[in-house]
């Protein structure tokens, strides 16, 4: 899950992903804003994160 925690420390265009301790992850741009909520970790959230980032 490298990759995913990579990928949500740099910005998307205007888009930014987060990750928090509670497994949070965020996606906001012009177009929007997602959340997903994982309850199993951040490296879950971080999968969701990608998910949402590719709607963008």
């Amino acid at each position: 899950m490298g990759d995913a925690h990579e990928m949500l420390r740099r910005p998307l265009g205007r888009s930014r992903l987060q990750v928090t301790p509670m497994g949070l992850g965020l996606a906001a741009s012009g177009q929007g804003v997602a959340v997903g909520l994982s309850t199993t970790g951040p490296a879950q959230a971080g999968t969701i994160g990608r998910a949402v980032a590719t709607l963008f």
